[in-house]
């Protein structure tokens, strides 16, 4: 795994765009539980639900079909 460079642009409270040399995605939720979409990417999409505050993290990945 590789370091990346990642923006975050707070567009409400809660609420952020997440911009990154892997794609585009977009945060919500209160600090510490948070589910993250990914826009734009190799894969079709991936959401992302995590709480940081109790080390749990759930990741579901739809792949594009050949």
């Amino acid at each position: 795994m590789g370091f990346s460079i990642i923006k975050k642009i707070k567009i409400l409270p809660g609420l952020n765009l997440n911009l990154s040399t892997s794609g585009v995605g977009i945060s919500a939720g209160p600090s510490g539980v948070k589910i993250n979409k990914k826009l734009v990417g190799k894969n079709i999409g991936r959401t992302t639900a995590y709480a940081s505050k109790y080390g749990v993290r759930y990741t579901q990945t739809l792949k594009k079909k050949k």
